[in-house]
């Protein structure tokens, strides 16, 4: 699938990164996953913040439409980040109930995944 090029599955668009606008700029700063929303007005996914962020609007319809950061999945310092590594929210996101753009969501942290395998769940 090419870089950049959002897919849709379920309702949902997905991509490393949405643009800001004409200057194709990523979405980021304080609340990435609003932008999410008020940018593409659709349920969108995207990573490249490394930063975990959800926000859900619902429209005059009532269709939610949900915005999410999904962080990253990763365990180790990422040398060229420095101190952001600290703002960067490790593990997964799980959506289930997934139709037409809505769905539910779960964080499960890498922490958790890390305990329930050493713990044989």
């Amino acid at each position: 699938h090419p870089f950049l090029t959002p897919v849709e599955v379920d309702g949902i668009n997905y991509a490393h990164y949405f643009t800001t606008g004409v200057m194709g700029r990523p979405i980021s700063g304080e609340t990435p996953a609003r932008s999410l929303i008020l940018k593409q007005l659709s349920s969108c996914s995207m990573g490249h913040v490394h930063t975990f962020d959800y926000h859900c609007r619902t429209d005059t319809s009532g269709k939610r439409i949900h915005g999410l950061v999904g962080g990253v999945f990763q365990d180790y310092w990422a040398d060229f980040a420095g101190p952001a590594n600290k703002l960067w929210r490790r593990g997964v996101t799980l959506k289930t109930e997934v139709e037409n753009g809505d769905y539910n969501i779960r964080w499960i942290s890498l922490d958790a995944i890390k305990k329930a395998y050493k713990d044989g769940i």
